[in-house]
């Protein structure tokens, strides 16, 4: 009788931080890696790195969104037009 319990403690656990996360404007670290498509492991890279902002609330990762779009604006790199006859 305990599992079922246990399971819908755990899903109400998760429930709950994406309800904290969405207050904080903020994605959860699971949303994080299946936004980017990453791996747990890049993620705690990208944070050992500086290269994503983080809030470290208890034992959970969440990342401001801002933060991330500001970030991801950054990255971004210009379109430049070639013309074909210079490339050939």
């Amino acid at each position: 009788m305990n599992g079922p319990r246990r399971r819908s403690d755990a899903v109400q656990a998760e429930e709950t931080r994406r309800e904290f996360a969405r207050a904080m404007d903020c994605l959860t670290s699971e949303e994080l890696r299946f936004s980017a498509g990453i791996t747990e492991k890049t993620e705690e890279a990208w944070r050992k790195r500086g290269l994503v902002d983080y809030v470290l609330f208890g034992n959970r990762y969440y990342y401001p969104k801002k933060k991330l779009a500001d970030r991801l604006g950054s990255m971004m790199r210009e379109a430049r037009s070639v013309c074909a006859k210079d490339v050939l």
